[in-house]
């Protein structure tokens, strides 16, 4: 019994449950067996061992209403997901989340599930749970239908994008000075 549960501690988020907020909680949305819509959760896999050291990754697949649970007691948190927009495939969006909440502004990405994280995080009663700084980092795909692997556009671009996502992590670890 002692074993299970030091590897259920080892498994859990260190910073859930703390008095102080603290650490970046990154979190992948989508469903790898919807094409481009699993995007997140593969650049997130992808991502160099150091930043992966400093953040605490949560992949929620289509599970969104459970993103309080990931963003809780940190100080900041990064929620990665597949958008269509109208853009050019591959093209990255970043929203600051705590800006639009404190201008009561709608999120105006189309996501690729039918009730959004934001909806999702605008529902919390207790917004003193969130993290003070919130970040959307939002992919543009060609397909969420059926299917496995990335579309052709889309893997073209992958590297680009995993560069992308590891240099604006770096830049909010400077930030707040991990």
């Amino acid at each position: 019994m002692e074993n299970a549960h030091r590897k259920l501690a080892i498994a859990s988020c260190p910073h859930q449950g703390d008095q102080q907020k603290s650490g970046i909680a990154l979190v992948s949305i989508g469903n790898v067996l919807r094409a481009d819509d699993g995007v997140a959760c593969k650049l997130l896999d992808k991502l160099s061992q150091d930043v992966k050291d400093e953040v605490c990754r949560f992949n929620l697949e289509s599970y969104s209403q459970f993103v309080l649970d990931c963003v809780a007691y940190h100080e900041a948190a990064v929620i990665v997901d597949a958008v269509r927009g109208g853009k050019e495939v591959g093209d990255v969006t970043i929203i600051d989340l705590k800006e639009m909440f404190e201008r009561g502004a709608k999120l105006s990405v189309d996501s690729c599930h039918g009730f959004s994280f934001y909806d999702e995080l605008l529902l919390i009663q207790d917004k003193s749970l969130l993290p003070d700084k919130m970040y959307f980092f939002g992919i543009e795909i060609e397909s969420d239908n059926w299917g496995e692997g990335l579309s052709k556009a889309l893997l073209m671009r992958e590297d680009e994008i995993g560069l992308r996502l590891e240099h604006f992590l770096k830049s909010l670890f400077l930030k707040l000075g991990v």
